[in-house]
């Protein structure tokens, strides 16, 4: 058996987060290093328990525990502990998707033969390299992946939080840290798309306004209702933010833009399901009536 801790830091002059930002932040690093433990070493269950908290930058500590499936060979005692390796895993995963959302999509990869690493080439053309557990994870596992750019939508959403720090408290310990201005870019990043994902343009769509974000963003994600479904989206129309200082918005105008959904595909359900929305084309705005409300 393997144990150690690990600090999930809240920034901001807070002693309290939401429920629903809490769980979604706490879940999201939690899959990381589920999926983590399962590619370093699937022998392995990785047990993740919330010890305590700590106000003023709310801290949790999370216990980490790891132990052989039962019905398996124990190779624990022969084996070095995994854990240090899962947590850099899970922690790098967090600098990857803020790399992909701060210069784009993966273009290519090459694989260092011998080496266990991964150069991964943004759409900028920059370059990050990572290990090959975590390029396993972002390329095979899109559930983890996909709530940790969820739980960086919620964290964009409570203007309170002003960072989120995960820690390490070793010497040399895994570190990520995000500030208030990052948490746009983890939250558009990227998800990886293999042969099971394609794209869509749909054209002439009427998006109802549901949140605004006011600031020359591209990465920034709005909420819409769309076919009766609140969905979220960033606009990457360079032209619409050119003259934003000429709109106004109020909730329940409407946005007609082209929207390119990414689907990906659903084994258990047997068809593609909506995964990622971006409007890539704003056509024209519409007023709500003037008795709406003024975001």
């Amino acid at each position: 058996m393997d144990e150690t801790n690990v600090i999930v830091k809240f920034g901001g002059n807070i002693d309290s987060v939401d429920i629903n930002t809490f769980t979604r932040t706490v879940l999201g690093y939690a899959s990381a290093m589920q999926a983590a433990c399962g590619d370093i070493d699937a022998s392995q269950a990785l047990d993740i328990r919330i010890g305590e908290t700590r106000p003023g930058c709310l801290e949790v500590d999370l216990k980490l525990v790891t132990d052989s499936i039962k019905g398996m060979i124990d190779f624990a005692s022969a084996a070095a502990p995994i854990l240090p390796q899962v947590v850099a895993t899970a922690t790098e995963l967090y600098k990857l998707l803020s790399f992909l959302g701060k210069n784009g999509k993966e273009e290519a990869a090459t694989i260092e033969s011998g080496k266990n690493r991964v150069t991964v080439v943004a759409s900028n053309a920059e370059k990050m390299t990572v290990n090959q557990n975590t390029y396993n994870i972002y390329t095979g596992n899109p559930g983890a992946t996909k709530s940790i750019v969820n739980s960086f939508k919620e964290l964009e959403s409570r203007p309170e939080i002003e960072s989120l720090e995960i820690i390490d408290p070793k010497p040399e310990g895994a570190h990520f840290k995000a500030n208030r201005d990052d948490f746009q870019y983890m939250a558009a990043a990227p998800l990886y798309e293999g042969a099971d994902t394609k794209t869509v343009i749909s054209i002439e769509q009427p998006l109802s306004l549901l949140k605004v974000v006011l600031r020359k963003s591209t990465k920034s994600m709005w909420r819409f209702g769309w076919n009766g479904v609140p969905i979220s989206a960033n606009i990457s129309d360079t032209d619409f933010f050119d003259h934003f200082s000429d709109y106004s918005f109020g909730i329940g105008d409407v946005l007609i833009a082209d929207m390119k959904i990414t689907k990906r595909y659903n084994k258990d359900l047997n068809t593609y399901m909506n995964e990622r929305y971006e409007i890539v084309k704003v056509h024209d705005k519409k007023t709500a009536p003037k008795n709406q409300p003024l975001i």
